[in-house]
């Protein structure tokens, strides 16, 4: 499930946010022989599954719109471009 106040077209990244996921699940199921005999194997996985789900996104073609309008892009992560420090890099676009 995607964070409440970040959306898929925010300014953040979605592959920044699944990573942070990642390595919070790491950290989280690192525990003791003790714990993982005392709890069943359904119970762990029931609790990691309802924790770390992630709805998938659905798309609905017959709802879908344009806008034609001309908008500013920002192109800072592009890998192609060169920038130098943590300068901000914009486009004109539709």
């Amino acid at each position: 499930m995607y964070h409440k106040n970040k959306t898929l077209f925010g300014p953040d990244r979605l592959y920044d946010h699944l990573e942070g996921l990642k390595n919070q699940i790491k950290s989280d199921i690192d525990m003791s022989a003790d714990q993982l005999r005392a709890n069943g194997n359904e119970s762990i996985i029931s609790f990691y599954k309802n924790k770390y789900c992630i709805t998938p996104l659905t798309l609905y073609i017959d709802n879908k719109t344009a806008h034609d309008e001309e908008t500013t892009i920002d192109v800072s992560r592009d890998p192609f471009r060169n920038l130098f420090g943590d300068s901000k890099c914009t486009t004109k676009g539709m």
